[in-house]
């Protein structure tokens, strides 16, 4: 193994530093998403926080308000700290090992992410004078849920005068662990009046011990049996000690320099109800007898083929940047650590880390961590996702209480029960409904599970779409909808119309109608069955079609921004200039009043809603509204980065996704929110996958506008790397994708097949399929889509396709580029202005370029100082039209601009596709008149309706509209252009920009005449940037 393939498979700590003992004890984390193992060392000290979890297994103790109310949460729910396993006492010459009072020779400790290992090697140098060499394995087995293993060597070096020291190992275990209590931030520590659990029974011989807990309030009981195994060159006297709620067991023997001794212990950890304490105590006796009969190395070679099965789908590839690939494979690897199997447990936001948040699952699972488990092992997402399923009866009984119908999942659980003691950024988050529909959506369309869609799916479906009728309403105007409710964004609550909960939602309905009418027609009987079960109305599903499409979404048609919700645009933008970095995250340093009434974001929110449902949106919406929040988040949530590097990398802005990327992949590694100590971000980790998958991979799972194929990749590497090679799942095949600088390839095998890629014969394929009319039904193997081509892959395919741009479309404004009708706009607002007696001349008349109608009569009013109504600003709009169009009596081919004639047809007869996009709504007469239509026609495939554009330039929605309906690549488009905005438009749409004439910024090339252009003018300039 190279040293950088070590590096990048393991987590390596060369020197310990008492100042990161929380931090490296989190990092260091082993679990199976039963049983987690907190890294703390060996030995009782040093230690911050010794810890061993259960997953959901926890305690309730009753929250105490100052006030209470009808509905709010009654309990809190918290995680809890059991027996510590992991201790081992080493004495040598009744000295006893502390790594604060050795001198360390060596010392290495590493978290093995390929073999499932945390190694820990070291020499020290006791006070007394005697040398030892230490190695420990630790073992959480993926293959035996409830079981862990220690492997403990001692080798002694050399001692004073080379004589035999005497050895003394001591293995204690304290039966009332405790959890950290309490602190200021509120996200942080338990809240127990006395001690969550009692012990319900222990037993304890020479090697090995058995204990039974049981909570008070929970009904819960843990079963833990632990067995040691003592292997040493002399016989080593075994003995133990028990107290009420300690045991110790011993062993004394002598070592001579040159001895050594190894340690075993095998420990089964097992959940169930209170009173079945003798069922799992039957059980993990049966797990050890099982162990020690396979030996620790047998249990080290099955974590290794666990690993192995599971990096083969899961893992990512990232060349030329070794500190990368380490991050994003330690983050994979600890949310499969994290992660429940049994469908009765979830995903906790610290995982098995840790106890921030008090171990609660929320809806990180199913927006955060379940797609990479619907893409690289299914029968994970299933298993959180029948969780969900699991409490749906206490998510109805919340509804209930709620004085709503159908079912209301928890914002924060462990059983089900609301546990958030803060309703406006806890219950008030409605959207959870939606968001676990939406991970069941996306898990049924990736897997084809029936079985899962038509039972466990459609019943939740059901059930949260009762929710939504019950909680909103329609309006005066018909709309339906949703008030008071809070989104991701809980740095704004209580809010009217929240536009991602009311997306959501309709998605939610739309589901639920489409998944009744599959099953209506695939299972009849099942159906009706499922309608008697449910009490379904035979008119049900048709009002939650009515609701859906009558959802309302907030939206500005001036400015093309999706407010966040009714009240957002009305704020007062926060202070962000005079707001110190250390009053972040501004929930610890501001009364949550003071954050409600400003525009600020803990998250995203509405761009969330544009990730998650990316084909309700055009690409001009997601680069207008993610520039208008980006500037107004704060990045306080670890869920926040993740989102905003895809957005950005679909938008085209490579730079601020790598940057928002480097801030979640190593987030728990370089403590960047330095809160670490008390747990991992399960959601940052998971967001990591989603940027690389999402954003640089492109990867999308919604079907696409005029087409229902379900998959398609937009690849955009990072300049950082030399290549991304990633895998997924899709139906009954595995998709390997290989981006390369230059290249991509896409390689399909059978989900089964032991067909090796690396075998696989490469075509190559530079076509361009026009989307289009296309149905995924049509296709046969698997469908898919690289940007706008249409890929139709079968098992043993691997298809590779250039990722350089090419020209494939030219975007010609019209003014001043086909024609120069400049100057007769001039004579037609100077005729207007003087009528009433406004400034106008040649200078403000530069300022109009590119410019709508509307919006150059604003120009004008305001420098005029003039308002006027709507109504008057849409008269003399029209006046100014008329006049225009009075002028343009004479226009002709003569006003073809030179050499434009000829670029037309040149660029036509090499394939090369024209697009007309102009602000001006006399475009296609103007173009008539000049004898260049029909259109489409020989000079134009398309021109752009500058009444379907919400903003005009410099906004890039007509540039972006135009290669949408040429059906072209933004990057594979040049644009050509007269005027600032347009420019701008231009490169705010990821085109290259043309500018003609003199003072245009940012323009990649500027000409002084139009008689400089001809193809090969463009595909020079094309190929230079």
């Amino acid at each position: 193994m190279s040293s950088n393939d070590q590096y990048e498979w393991k987590i390596i700590e060369n020197s310990w530093n008492k100042k990161k003992l929380g931090k490296d004890e989190t990092l260091f984390t082993l679990a199976n998403g039963h049983l987690g193992l907190r890294g703390d060392f060996d030995e009782p000290e040093p230690a911050f926080h010794r810890g061993t979890y259960i997953n959901g297994f926890f305690e309730k103790e009753p929250i105490v308000y100052g006030e209470i109310a009808y509905g709010y949460a009654e309990h809190h729910e918290t995680i809890l700290n059991l027996p510590d396993p992991k201790q081992v006492r080493l004495y040598v010459n009744e000295t006893e090992f502390r790594l604060d009072q050795v001198q360390l020779g060596f010392y290495q400790r590493y978290l093995d992410m390929k073999h499932g290992l945390l190694v820990r090697e070291l020499e020290a140098l006791l006070p007394n004078g005697c040398s030892i060499r230490l190695k420990s394995r630790r073992i959480v087995s993926f293959s035996r849920e409830t079981l862990g293993a220690l492997e403990y060597q001692c080798t002694l070096l050399k001692s004073p005068e080379n004589k035999p020291v005497s050895i003394r190992v001591e293995c204690p275990l304290e039966a009332l662990a405790s959890n950290r209590k309490a602190e200021k931030d509120p996200r942080v520590g338990s809240k127990f009046s006395r001690h969550p659990y009692r012990i319900s029974s222990l037993s304890v011989d020479e090697h090995s011990a058995a204990l039974s807990l049981e909570t008070h309030r929970s009904g819960l009981a843990v079963g833990m049996v632990l067995h040691y195994q003592m292997v040493a060159h002399n016989d080593m006297k075994a003995s133990y000690k028990r107290s009420d709620h300690t045991i110790v067991h011993n062993w004394e023997g002598v070592l001579i320099p040159g001895g050594t001794f190894t340690l075993y212990k095998y420990f089964s950890y097992n959940m169930g109800n209170a009173g079945e304490q003798d069922v799992l105590q039957y059980q993990n006796k049966q797990v050890i007898q099982n162990a020690l009969a396979a030996g620790y190395n047998q249990l080290v070679q099955e974590q290794h083929e666990y690993l192995k099965a599971f990096w083969n789908h899961a893992d990512i590839l990232i060349d030329g940047d070794p500190e990368i690939q380490q991050a994003i494979r330690f983050n994979i690897f600890h949310i499969l650590q994290s992660s429940g199997r049994s469908g009765k447990t979830s995903i906790a936001a610290k995982g098995l880390t840790g106890e921030g948040y008090e171990g609660h699952y929320f809806w990180d699972t199913e927006i955060y961590v379940c797609p990479l488990f619907t893409y690289t092992k299914p029968e994970i997402a299933r298993s959180l996702l029948e969780y969900r399923y699991a409490i749906l009866d206490k998510a109805r009984q919340r509804a209930h209480t709620m004085a709503e119908k159908g079912a209301l999942f928890p914002w924060r659980t462990i059983d089900g029960e609301e546990t958030s003691a803060y309703y406006p950024a806890g219950t008030a988050q409605y959207h959870i409904n939606a968001d676990i529909v939406y991970a069941m959506e996306k898990y049924c369309m990736a897997s084809g599970d029936r079985e899962f869609l038509y039972n466990q799916a459609a019943e939740v479906a059901v059930e949260t779409a009762r929710l939504w009728l019950s909680l909103g309403h329609f309006g005066p105007d018909g709309k339906f909808r949703i008030d008071c409710v809070t989104g991701p964004d809980e740095y704004t609550a209580l809010v009217n119309n929240n536009a991602y909960t009311n997306l959501m939602a309709k998605n939610n309905l739309l589901f639920a109608c489409k998944t009744l009418g599959q099953l209506q027609k695939d299972e009849p009987n099942l159906y009706k069955r499922f309608c008697e079960r449910l009490a379904i109305q035979h008119d049900e599903p048709e009002q939650w079609e009515r609701v859906a499409h009558s959802m309302y979404i907030p939206f500005d048609a001036k400015t093309g921004i999706y407010p966040q919700d009714d009240s957002f645009m009305h704020k007062e933008p926060w202070p962000f200039d005079t707001t110190p970095r250390d009053k972040y995250p501004l929930l610890l340093h501001f009364h949550p009043l003071v954050i409600y009434r400003h525009q600020v974001l803990k998250q995203p929110d509405l761009v969330l809603a544009q990730f998650l449902l990316s084909e309700q949106f055009t690409l001009a919406e997601k680069i207008r509204n993610y520039w208008f929040y980006e500037k107004l988040t704060t990045g306080d949530s670890s869920l926040s980065h993740c989102i905003q590097s895809i957005m950005a990398a679909e938008i085209g802005d490579e730079t601020k996704a790598y940057d928002y990327f480097l801030k979640t992949v190593r987030m728990d590694l370089d403590d960047v929110h330095g809160n670490s100590q008390d747990g991992i971000h399960t959601a940052a980790m998971a967001g990591s996958w989603l940027s690389i998958i999402y954003g640089f991979a492109g990867f999308r799972d919604r079907p696409r506008q005029g087409t229902d194929v379900r998959y398609s990749f937009n690849p955009r590497l990072p300049a950082q790397w030399k290549r991304l090679v990633v895998s997924l799942q899709l139906e009954d095949y595995i998709l390997k994708v290989d981006v390369g600088r230059h290249v991509v390839q896409y390689s399909l095998l059978e989900k089964d097949s032991e067909t090796k890629l690396a075998a696989l014969a490469v075509q190559s394929k530079d076509e361009h399929t026009d989307l289009k009319g296309q149905s995924a039904g049509e296709l046969r193997g698997l469908p898919i889509v690289h940007r706008n081509q249409l890929l139709a892959l079968y098992p043993g395919d691997s298809v590779t396709i250039s990722l350089k741009p090419v020209l494939r479309a030219v975007m010609f404004d019209l003014d001043g580029v086909i024609t120069d009708t400049a100057r007769l706009h001039f004579k037609a607002w100077k005729r207007l202005t003087d009528e009433q007696g406004w400034s106008f001349d040649e200078k403000l008349n530069e300022n109009l370029k590119g410019i709508s109608r509307i919006g150059s009569l604003e120009i004008i009013l305001n420098y005029n100082k003039v308002s006027l109504t709507p109504e008057k600003k849409h008269l003399f709009a029209e006046r100014k039209n008329s006049y225009y169009n009075e002028l343009l009596v004479d226009l002709g081919p003569q006003d073809i601009l030179p050499g434009i004639q000829e670029l037309l047809m040149e660029l036509g007869k090499k394939g090369v596709k024209r697009m007309i996009a102009s602000a001006s709504k006399n475009a296609l007469r103007i173009i008539n008149q000049l004898q260049l239509g029909p259109i489409p026609g020989p000079y134009f495939e398309g021109i752009v309706d500058p009444d379907s554009v919400t903003c005009g330039k410099p906004d890039p929605e007509l540039f972006l509209q135009a290669s949408e309906r040429a059906n072209v690549d933004p990057r594979d488009c040049i644009g050509i252009e007269d005027a600032q905005a347009g420019i701008d438009a231009i490169k705010a749409a990821g085109m290259i920009a043309i500018g003609v004439g003199q003072g245009l910024k940012h323009a990649d090339k500027t000409i002084h005449d139009t008689r400089e252009l001809s193809y090969s003018f463009l595909e020079k300039v094309f190929e230079r940037y």
